[in-house]
């Protein structure tokens, strides 16, 4: 299972820090990786939701929300505006269509929180999260961020394996109204920072 989620081999990213923006190298030839406007972001994950996630059962809150709390929703994400987020949008570079996308955002003020991602299945197992994974971390590390955490469903083995593998550990689980049963994931992207956290909670060293 590990070897279809991702690959062993290091890949090597070169990130281009230009204010809140980079650039991710090293992707297969027919695919760009743009940094967008949520709201576009938006628009591209519309289009090919039910390819990446063709079973999904999740609550779409804008079908059940009543006007007074759309307006709210809409304020409050007038205040999200001014958040640090890194959305990309993936596309075929011949058609344009778009193929993928990873999103996240500035949790506090040492976190940042990647909230989601997904490939329609051509596009899958071509290391496209690999790549982008290592420029995001990267790009984290040199703006000060401490922590990246992500939240997954507990049946998501190849995003599980690979993050873990990455050196993610599991921090808990929480029951939400929108998604169910989601596992939090966390990687202290210094290892003074993981290596207090073992020596707090007394974890003991593993090894085969």
């Amino acid at each position: 299972m590990l070897k279809e989620c991702c690959d062993d081999e290091l890949v090597f990213v070169k990130v281009a820090f230009v204010d809140k923006n980079f650039e991710i190298l090293n992707l297969p030839e027919n695919v760009l990786a743009k940094q967008v406007e949520r709201k576009d972001l938006g628009i591209a994950m519309k289009s090919i939701w039910e390819k990446v996630f063709p079973n999904r059962v999740d609550l779409k809150i804008d079908e059940v929300l009543p006007d007074r709390e759309k307006a709210r929703k809409e304020i409050l994400n007038n205040f999200n505006e001014k958040i640090f987020k890194i959305d990309i949008i993936f596309t075929e570079k011949l058609s344009g269509n778009p193929i993928g996308w990873i999103m996240g955002e500035q949790h506090d003020y040492e976190t940042f929180y990647l909230r989601n991602s997904g490939f329609i299945p051509e596009f899958r197992r071509k290391k496209l999260y690999t790549i982008s994974h290592s420029a995001i971390v990267k790009h984290l590390k040199g703006l000060g961020f401490e922590r990246i955490v992500s939240d997954h469903l507990p049946n998501n083995k190849p995003m599980l394996l690979f993050k873990i593998k990455d050196g993610y550990i599991i921090n808990n689980m929480t029951l939400d109204d929108r998604f169910g049963p989601m596992v939090r994931l966390v990687k202290f992207i210094y290892d003074d920072r993981q290596k207090f956290f073992e020596k707090r909670f007394r974890l003991p060293d593993f090894d085969l």
